[in-house]
């Protein structure tokens, strides 16, 4: 493998370690987000409880209820 190869391939190796840290992150997000989504409609908790309990900001609560409230009127 000559030099050219071998610099094309740490690239590719980086994109891969890149592209699964992102899938990674995105999982944890839709996650936390199906938490907080359950614990608004299943137990009626409001923003701070529910960000307390799912280890969220209220700011991230209040998107997700804000997306909840979208999705009912579809």
């Amino acid at each position: 493998m000559g030099m050219k190869e071998a610099v094309c391939e740490m690239y590719r190796l980086n994109g891969l370690d890149e592209g699964l840290e992102k899938g990674i992150r995105k999982g944890r997000l839709e996650a936390r987000s199906e938490v907080v989504r359950n614990l608004i409609s299943q137990m009626d908790l409001d923003d701070q409880q529910a960000a307390k309990l799912a280890g969220v900001s209220d700011s991230f609560v209040k998107k997700v209820r804000r997306k909840l409230k979208q999705e009912s009127l579809c």
